[in-house]
């Protein structure tokens, strides 16, 4: 069992666990998009907000068109 999270598009269940400092993802094509909303300020208010998981790199993308404040960076795929 692992930490879940939701898809901000779909609302469906993302499950990140780590053993022995591996990561493992449900699902495995799992996306991290790692956004900011400002260029200089607190974590809690540039970037906080615009940390998500999501079920997959379209996903973020979709969420990415509807959010144009938020300059992003998809950080990591997942792994099955």
């Amino acid at each position: 069992m692992g930490d879940v999270s939701r898809d901000p598009v779909d609302g469906g269940p993302i499950t990140v666990a780590f053993t022995d400092g591996t990561a493992r993802w449900e699902p495995a094509e799992t996306v991290i998009f790692a956004g900011q909303r400002a260029k200089t300020g607190p974590a809690a208010t540039v970037c906080c907000d615009a940390l998500n998981f999501f079920a997959d790199l379209s996903a973020a993308k979709a969420w990415a068109r509807q959010h144009p404040e938020v300059h992003d960076r998809i950080t990591s795929r997942g792994k099955p």
